[in-house]
């Protein structure tokens, strides 16, 4: 888990030197996308304590973030929840993001999919 926490914030600076100058410019649309871990599910204040909304505060006004996690999807096109088929999918294709940050995978290793 710590390494994971440790790729997510190298992985995030990366992308903020990168788009830097571009960021100066305009504000870059992240579409933050996934399960239940990207939702905030069984947090008491998912609009502070999600991690797209602490990314938000990290980051800060360069970019906008956006929450697109449905609890309990999956990857898999044949899973109990296929993403691809949620109105979270929806919004996030409409939000037209720059960059999209993908957190699938977590309910595909339940025994029902």
């Amino acid at each position: 888990m710590m390494k994971r926490n440790l790729f997510l914030i190298i992985f995030l600076i990366s992308i903020h030197f990168h788009f830097e100058s571009v960021a100066q410019q305009a504000i870059l649309k992240i579409a933050c996308i996934g399960d239940s871990v990207t939702a905030g599910y069984l947090l008491s204040d998912t609009a502070k304590e999600s991690y797209p909304s602490q990314l938000q505060t990290l980051m800060g006004g360069q970019y906008e973030l956006k929450n697109f996690g449905h609890s309990g999807a999956t990857l898999l096109r044949k899973g109990s929840t296929p993403y691809f088929k949620t109105k979270e999918y929806t919004d996030a294709i409409a939000y037209s993001p720059d960059i999209a940050i993908i957190h699938l995978g977590l309910n595909d290793t339940d025994p029902r999919n």
